[in-house]
């Protein structure tokens, strides 16, 4: 990074520290002032679509209370956000015509007291058309209402920018909008981003119940995202981030896991496997140049690894804790009808060979495409035809990998938010099944071949860095 990014986040974490300080410490006349002006620089990488990444700065200013007692609202006021952006960010827009440009910035905060966190957004609209200056930084301002955040519990309570998007929208000296009539950023923070810490206590006359720890934002019963850090699934793990072209570790990478469910169609059988909700952890990614191949294009990049250790049998002790990442799904069970009429029962269990990829090109907003990569195999564990138990043995499964490429578009499909992805398999021959006889080219017969149609949906992730979403909800599996 350049000196002037560095000096950006340095700003930013002097201005927070000084926050803390000044509520921490005393004050003349034995006063602490009831409220404490936030003016910093926030530092953030940004993508634009098919493009490179660039350094933009968020000027921030606004007042929070220096202090709030438990069940009564924090509001932050006076909020302004001002984002200003390179001339290289709106050369399109530029070219098409444009002499000017209105924005609209939504930043995202996160919140967090003791092991307990919540998110809001901050939006920041633009209206009046801001003149695009070309030897410098254009700087779009708007200001924010943001949601008052009620806390139950005593203790500091942490304000922290964390995402931001924008869209900035052309205008030519005639008034009209250009073509294409805006450019969309999508940022991640470049450092520091504490904003301000308020210190909550007791109400003057607290209840004999100690009230249960949470936080909510505006007029929500309970912020869906508050949720404490005791609650991270131990199984879930951080993934190392995946490699470059020339083998350089991607940057910019956050930790999550998420659980995935979905159905799986076997043609020749005429029916469809329900995958139970297993873990996944996730390395998600900012931007990188050359993602899956394809050059000239800028995408988030993101890693995904199962972990499912299965439990112990019945009676047994507790297991040592699970080891990072078990690259196996839960066993899946089915049942069917052998050529229509046979009645037939099985459980399969997949595993992932390796760490699979998630792919996510945006253009714009919500158009742009999602592709996953995923190294499977599939072990037949048991099966039982009209009641009768088939000896499969304990290596039965397909004799190579199952490639499976599933598609979505940024507008059905998230890493953070989830959601449903969709293509075709084929299912290889089996092999190694039977303990008394070769079952290979009977199960290859009945269950392997092409277009067998996937349908996997993932739930919100839950953030290893503060519980947000923890642990993770299984979803709903889409038909």
């Amino acid at each position: 990074m350049g000196g002037r990014v560095r000096r950006v986040a340095i700003i930013g974490v002097l201005a927070a520290a000084g926050v803390i300080v000044a509520l921490a410490g005393p004050t003349t006349a034995g006063a602490q002032e009831d409220q404490r002006k936030v003016d910093v620089d926030l530092a953030y990488q940004c993508a634009r679509p098919t493009d490179r990444t660039w350094a933009v700065t968020l000027h921030v200013t606004a007042t929070f209370p220096t202090s709030g007692k438990t069940g009564e609202p924090v509001q932050p006021t006076d909020v302004a956000l001002a984002l200003s952006v390179p001339p290289e960010v709106l050369a399109d827009l530029s070219a098409a015509g444009a002499v000017t440009a209105t924005s609209t910035v939504k930043l995202d905060t996160s919140i967090v007291q003791d092991k307990t966190a919540a998110s809001a957004t901050w939006g920041a609209s633009g209206d009046q058309p801001v003149p695009l200056v070309a030897d410098g930084p254009t700087v779009f301002t708007g200001t924010a209402t943001p949601e008052p955040v009620t806390v139950n519990a005593a203790g500091d309570l942490s304000f922290t920018a964390a995402g931001l998007t924008a869209t900035l929208t052309g205008w030519t000296a005639d008034g009209t909008a250009t073509e294409p009539p805006s450019t969309d950023l999508t940022c991640v923070p470049d450092g520091d981003a504490a904003l301000a810490v308020v210190r909550m206590s007791d109400v003057d006359a607290p209840t004999p119940e100690v009230p249960e720890p949470g936080i909510k934002v505006g007029s929500q019963a309970a912020a869906p995202s508050a949720q404490g850090l005791a609650d991270v699934p131990k199984e879930c793990h951080k993934l190392p981030a995946p490699k470059d072209d020339h083998g350089n570790d991607v940057p910019g990478f956050q930790s999550y896991c998420a659980k995935l469910t979905g159905f799986t169609n076997v043609n020749k059988l005429n029916a469809s496997a329900l995958q139970p909700a297993g873990l996944i952890n996730i390395s998600a990614g900012s931007f990188a140049r050359n993602c899956d191949g394809v050059t000239g294009k800028f995408c988030s990049w993101n890693a995904v690894l199962p972990n499912n250790p299965e439990p112990p049998p019945a009676g047994s002790p507790p297991p040592p804790d699970p080891q990072p990442n078990d690259p196996r799904y839960p066993k899946a069970p089915a049942s069917f009808f052998i050529f229509g009429a046979i009645p037939t029962t099985g459980t399969m269990q997949l595993k992932q060979l390796d760490t699979g990829s998630v792919y996510i090109w945006f253009q714009g907003t919500t158009a742009g495409e999602v592709t996953a990569r995923l190294r499977l195999s599939v072990q037949l564990l048991e099966a039982y035809v009209n009641g009768t138990k088939v000896k499969l043995g304990r290596n039965c499964m397909t004799e190579t990998p199952i490639d499976a490429v599933l598609k979505a578009t940024p507008a059905t499909y998230s890493i953070t938010n989830g959601g449903v992805l969709t293509g075709t398999v084929t299912i290889p021959p089996f092999s190694g099944c039977g303990e008394t006889e070769d079952l290979d080219p009977l199960l290859t017969g009945l269950i392997s071949g092409p277009n067998n149609y996937v349908k996997m949906t993932q739930g919100k992730v839950c953030s290893l860095g503060n519980g947000v979403n923890c642990p993770p909800v299984a979803p709903t599996p889409q038909r």
